[in-house]
Formats: C-alpha cells, sequence, structure tokens
C-alpha cells in the first residue's frame, strides 16, 4: 500500500492537466495530503514528494504554494538529518538544508510571511554553524591532544634539568 501510495504521489509531477484553477487547486490538495500521508510512513519519501510540489509550484509561480512546499522539504530535511546517526550519512540532508533556505525564505517573503521566512533563514545559517561547529571540535580535540603530548613532554624534560641542576647545586656546596 505504502508504494502504490508513492507512486501515485510522484505520478503528479508529470501530470499537466489544462491549466484551470480547478485542476491547479486539486493538484495542490493532491500534494499537501501527500505530503501529510508520507510524512507518517518515510521522511525520504515525504521529502522527495515536497521537492517535487516546490518544484511544481516553483515552475507555476504559485506563491502560497510554493511558500508551503519549500518549508515542508525543510521541515522533512531536518528530520531526516537528525534521524542519520552518521556524520557522513548527514551531509546530505545538511547540505541541501543550506541550499534550499533561501528559496524558500524568497517564496516565505512573497506569500507574505516574513516571520516564517525569518525562522528558515535563521535555520538555515544554524544548520551551517552547527556543522561547521561539529567538524571545527574534532580539528580542536586533536590539537589539544597534540599540545598536551608536548607539555608533558616539556615537562618531563623540565623537570630531570631541574633534578640535575638540584643535584649539581648540592655536589657544589659539599
Amino acid at each position: 500500500v505504502e508504494r502504490l501510495e508513492v507512486a501515485s504521489f510522484s505520478a503528479l509531477k508529470t501530470y499537466d492537466p489544462p491549466a484551470t484553477a480547478a485542476a491547479e487547486a486539486a493538484i495542490a490538495a493532491a500534494f499537501r495530503s501527500g505530503f501529510a500521508v508520507l510524512s507518517g510512513l518515510s521522511f525520504h519519501d515525504a521529502g522527495s514528494l515536497a521537492a517535487d510540489w516546490a518544484d511544481w509550484a516553483d515552475r507555476r509561480h504559485f506563491t502560497t504554494e510554493a511558500a508551503e512546499a519549500h518549508l515542508c522539504l525543510i521541515r522533512s530535511l531536518v528530520t531526516q538529518s537528525q534521524r542519520l546517526r552518521l556524520r557522513a550519512e548527514r551531509e546530505r540532508p545538511t547540505l541541501e538544508i543550506q541550499e534550499l533556505t533561501a528559496d524558500a525564505g524568497f517564496w516565505l517573503l512573497a506569500a507574505g510571511r516574513p516571520r516564517d521566512a525569518a525562522l528558515v533563514l535563521d535555520l538555515g545559517c544554524g544548520v551551517g554553524l552547527g556543522e561547521r561547529l561539529h567538524h571545527e571540535r574534532g580539528e580542536v580535540q586533536e590539537r589539544l591532544a597534540a599540545w598536551t603530548e608536548t607539555l608533558g613532554s616539556m615537562a618531563a624534560t623540565l623537570s630531570r634539568e631541574w633534578d640535575q641542576a638540584g643535584t649539581r647545586t648540592a655536589s657544589r656546596q659539599q
């Protein structure tokens, strides 16, 4: 059943009925309900459908639909990224989020949703910063370990030299 639903929703992307308001509204409603259904089944499939929805709305310049589709796509990618354990697996949705936030911000502003646009743009910055800090934290830990080792070896050398200086001073005093 799940694959049948995914196949029927993905067929929306290639369906190109006559451009009547009723047909366009029906397709938009199908995308919305399809996303709602797939979000409960598979975030990957929901994200694919949201991408198709966004593309469909972008091509037709449907501001409200494009704004909502981009927002759903970003939500889906954020959820995917959070559920992935390995850093390498998280990179793809993270990069997609960063790339899509500008488009989403544009459509949300065009749809009269400046608060959502600001939140999405902030999310894109936060995701990028979080990944950078995560990456740099590993480098900082490596450098700290190297410095700790260097300082330990310097301390041992200084301790030996101190002991030797103390021994020389004691032998001169005798």
